[in-house]
């Protein structure tokens, strides 16, 4: 088991992340969804499961079958601070994955759920014929939403069709966010 050197920004309050927004959308650049839910689950599922196995510093992975059941989001990478006393640390990573066909309903409702997690790295998975008006609504939730902390990211993989986009949010100040914010494409 290898450990990799992480660039992600240090935030005041997380510290630094072990993995970085870049090495987290390279895990997932040429993701397939599959034709239902449950192949999508075990894709993301493999993808993270790799990308704990390559950090000595994650020490568990929680969610959908993992090592435990879902814990608040759909997966939960943990860094494993105690050994003696098994507590879970902090978490490095929270991840939500949904698909939907002409609705964005799910789509708030788990991004809701990602905002929640104290975490510096966070991850939305998304396929949807309406993925464009899901990013606007994530926008605004981005915007409204009081309790950012300095230095958080988040990567979305927004999916229609064979369209894959990857987009970004790093979150610059503490609360609420400037009313101007968009999710920069990368």
């Amino acid at each position: 088991m290898s450990s990799t050197t992480s660039t992600a920004a240090q935030s005041p309050c997380y510290g630094a992340s072990p993995i970085s927004l870049v090495e987290l959308q390279k895990a997932f650049v040429d993701f397939r969804f599959g034709n239902t839910a449950s192949e999508r689950t075990k894709g993301v599922q493999k993808r993270l499961q790799k990308l704990k196995e390559e950090r000595s510093s994650i020490a568990r992975f929680f969610g959908n079958s993992c090592e435990a059941p879902e814990f608040l989001v759909d997966y939960v990478l943990y860094v494993q601070e105690d050994v003696k006393t098994s507590c879970s640390g902090a978490i490095a990573l929270a991840v939500e994955s949904e698909q939907s066909d002409k609705s964005t309903n799910g789509a708030c409702w788990d991004f809701d759920k990602l905002l929640h997690i104290k975490a510096p790295l966070k991850f939305f998975i998304y396929a949807s014929d309406v993925w464009q008006a899901a990013k606007e609504e994530v926008e605004h939730y981005l915007r409204d939403y009081e309790q950012h902390v300095r230095g958080e990211q988040i990567l979305f993989l927004l999916k229609d069709g064979d369209n894959t986009k990857f987009f970004k949010f790093e979150c610059k100040e503490d609360g609420k966010q400037n009313s101007k914010l968009e999710l920069s494409e990368i």
